[in-house]
Order: C-alpha cells, then structure tokens, then sequence
C-alpha cells in the first residue's frame, strides 16, 4: 500500500494535523474499540467506530459549508475597509485646506499713521 503523504500541521483553535484512517483506527483498535468502515455514496472513505468517533475526508460542498463563516467575515471586513476609506476621502475634500491668507496691497504699502509713527 502506498504510503500516505504527510501534511503539515495547521493550527486552528489549536493543533490539527491530517490523521490516516489507518492510524485513526488502530489508535480505536489498541483502545478496545471496533472501528469499521461505512462509505456512502457522497462520502466512500468514511469510517464510525463504536465509541461514537468519525473518521472523513470532507467534500467540496462540507468544505464550504464548515468555512462558510469564513468567507462571510472576509467579505464584511472588505467591505468595511471600504466605506472607511471612502469616509477618510470624504472628510480630506470637505476639510480641505484653506488658500493662504493674503494681506491686501492697501493695508501693507507705506508706513501707518499713528502716536506709533511720532504722528
């Protein structure tokens, strides 16, 4: 029998790894239970065991299912990436800066009448 190949560990809420259904069932076996395999027509590499446990390669439409909330989360977070961003460029239009200030050609020619001037 062809050797099964190894995956590396994937650490969701703790460390999960790919287990082979034979090493799945003789951990069962040493334990006293009687696992045994039970294909059906959308899953034929299932395996149950007395003890209650399941041994399944997931499908492509389990796959999505269990990851569903996944996709969801991604979508909103994108989607709030987006209205914060179109918010930040609405605020940098509307609080423009303002020209530079500029002094009017009659206030700064010449000097000021004045008790500062000696007038």
């Amino acid at each position: 029998m062809k050797e099964p190949r190894k995956l590396r560990p994937v650490t969701i809420e703790g460390p999960w790894r790919f287990v082979p259904v034979e090493e799945w069932a003789e951990r069962h076996r040493r334990a006293g239970h009687h696992p045994q395999p039970t294909p059906t027509t959308e899953n034929p590499d299932r395996w149950d065991c007395d003890c209650g446990g399941l041994w399944r390669i997931l499908t492509l439409e389990q796959i999505r299912q269990k990851f569903a909330h996944l996709k969801r989360e991604l979508r909103e977070g994108e989607q709030a990436r987006r209205r914060a961003a179109k918010v930040e460029q609405d605020l940098r239009t509307a609080v423009s800066s303002p020209p530079p200030l500029r002094i009017a050609d009659q206030y700064v020619a010449g000097p000021r009448r004045g008790k500062a001037n000696g007038d």
